[in-house]
């Protein structure tokens, strides 16, 4: 189950900031110099296989935000309040 959220968080991320992944230097708010494996929208990519169950598996992402896409979140929060507002 905590694969299924993070993967629906990674993807919802993705519409909120946009495409592209931190780690590889196209996706908004690289933040160079942080440990971008701890990221929720890190591609995934490098971080190795585990097994679970004899299958193997991408382990998990991190689930840090950075303010960019946090703040693009709280954009989009605020903006569904005022649409949904009565007058």
């Amino acid at each position: 189950m905590t694969e299924l959220a993070q993967t629906v968080a990674h993807e919802i991320g993705h519409i909120l900031v946009g495409y592209g992944h931190p780690d590889e230097e196209k996706g908004p708010a690289p933040l160079h110099g942080t440990d971008r494996k701890l990221r929720i929208m890190h591609s995934g990519d490098g971080l190795g296989e585990i097994t679970v169950d004899g299958l193997p598996r991408k382990p998990f992402r991190g689930n840090h935000l950075v303010e960019g896409e946090w703040d693009a979140a709280e954009a989009w929060l605020k903006n569904e309040e005022d649409e949904h507002r009565l007058p």
